[in-house]
């Protein structure tokens, strides 16, 4: 059982770096289910639009969806409670949520369910405001801008006709606001922060990425597609894309994080962009699956959302590269093959958004107008991400092997002394670490 109704909540990690491992906790798990079923219904959404405006609504309440969960995860980043209130207020969360995926639509029980989550993670923060003196300076920003989208969207509920126009505001507040906010740190003493995991945070994102892609595997599965080669096309896709999407994360060291605190806000604001795009690849590979299903052509809107949410994708993972990587210089040890590559390689990554494009653009000119072979559609996309992942594998395979004969003969200095490893990195989302 619970061992306290009510306790001060504890800080995640301290600026030692000498702290525990954050392991994700049952009831985030409980929430990622909550968020997959809610991706599920968006995504619904969106197969059924036909015109702009059913686009844009479904894209901008999946921006809620992803908000509320970032702030769940960054308060659990920087605070650890077990308290019976707190797993209460947590289920309200869920619940609210919960409400929230059986009316993915604009309206009051959408509203409703909005407004509950919102109110349970206020009172989270107030919390650990009132528990927590030394995070008080910190901390009542991120009171003042959940307070205020709290009543934008109490103020959806009052006038139910600027209730999309509640909810985009909301949106910005969390979002363009809070990361101004974050960077800019008004009012907020250079010399505060708290101190946030970020192994934790690089979890907690790559979870919501397979979240979205399973749901994207999901659709695939259940559409009853023959024959089953364009399944497994379908599944190699989305295989191929989440292992782009994890070998682009770096070592602890490298991380975004750890540099600034703009390339940290930066890193999650470009998940807010990655997560839509393979929302909308996984609605691209299910059409070209129902095509294949109703043995009829894949016409050319749904080849180039194919392969222009492919393109998006990337462009999103080049900008969290450039998070990661951006601005770094090679090492001063590299002999000048090394330090060539690593200086104009940001070329190829860079033209890498455009090949989706120039792919379909040759698919299309090449076939009828009617539109392309789904199955032909799916191949060729599932092909060129594998070889383009193959390819940096293959360079940095030469890399690494290159450095290796390079100091071979050497003892390795782990070898010779085996120095404590660190338990942890910290760093803050709202501050320097470096």
């Amino acid at each position: 059982m619970l061992r306290t109704l009510l306790r001060s909540p504890r800080l995640s990690a301290d600026w030692t770096g000498h702290y525990e491992h954050k392991a994700i906790a049952w009831v985030e798990l409980v929430l990622d289910g909550t968020m997959m079923a809610a991706s599920y219904a968006i995504a619904t959404r969106l197969e059924a639009a036909t015109a702009l405006p059913d686009v844009v609504e479904p894209l901008v309440l999946f921006g809620l969806f992803v908000s509320l969960w970032q702030l769940y995860t960054h308060f659990h980043a920087r605070f650890a409670e077990t308290s019976f209130l707190h797993y209460l207020l947590l289920y309200f969360v869920v619940a609210g949520v919960a409400s929230m995926v059986l009316s993915p639509n604009v309206g009051a029980a959408f509203g409703y369910g909005l407004l509950l989550s919102h109110l349970s993670m206020l009172a989270m923060y107030v919390n650990a405001f009132a528990m927590l003196p030394e995070t008080r300076a910190r901390l009542w920003p991120d009171l003042c801008l959940l307070s205020a989208s709290s009543a934008v969207i109490g103020l959806s509920l009052v006038v139910p006709h600027i209730a999309f126009a509640c909810y985009g505001g909301a949106l910005c507040l969390e979002t363009i606001v809070q990361f101004l906010w974050a960077i800019k740190r008004w009012c907020i003493p250079l010399t505060i922060a708290i101190p946030v995991s970020i192994e934790y945070i690089t979890e907690r994102h790559g979870t919501y990425v397979v979240v979205v892609l399973l749901q994207t595997t999901l659709g695939a599965l259940f559409t009853n597609a023959e024959p089953t080669q364009a399944v497994h096309l379908s599944l190699l896709l989305v295989f191929t894309m989440a292992m782009f999407y994890f070998a682009v994360q770096p070592p602890r060291e490298l991380h975004a994080m750890r540099r600034s605190v703009a390339h940290g806000v930066v890193f999650v604001a470009a998940h807010y962009a990655l997560l839509p795009t393979l929302l909308v690849l996984g609605v691209a590979a299910k059409l070209a699956m129902v095509a294949v299903a109703k043995q009829r052509e894949l016409p050319p809107l749904g080849l180039w959302l194919l392969f222009g949410s492919i393109s998006a994708t990337m462009l999103a993972m080049l900008l969290l590269r450039s998070t990661h990587y951006g601005g770094r210089k090679p090492l001063d040890s590299d002999v000048a093959t090394i330090r060539c590559i690593k200086a104009y390689w940001w070329m190829p990554i860079g033209l890498s958004s455009l090949l989706p494009l120039a792919i379909a653009f040759v698919l299309q000119a090449s076939t009828s107008e009617n539109g392309v072979d789904p199955i032909l559609a799916l191949g060729v996309a599932a092909a060129s991400l594998f070889v383009w992942v193959v390819a940096e594998t293959l360079v940095m395979h030469w890399l690494v092997g290159r450095a290796f004969h390079m100091t071979a003969g050497e003892t390795d200095p782990l070898l010779v002394e085996r120095s404590p490893r660190k338990r942890g990195r910290t760093s803050s989302f709202f501050t320097d670490d470096d």
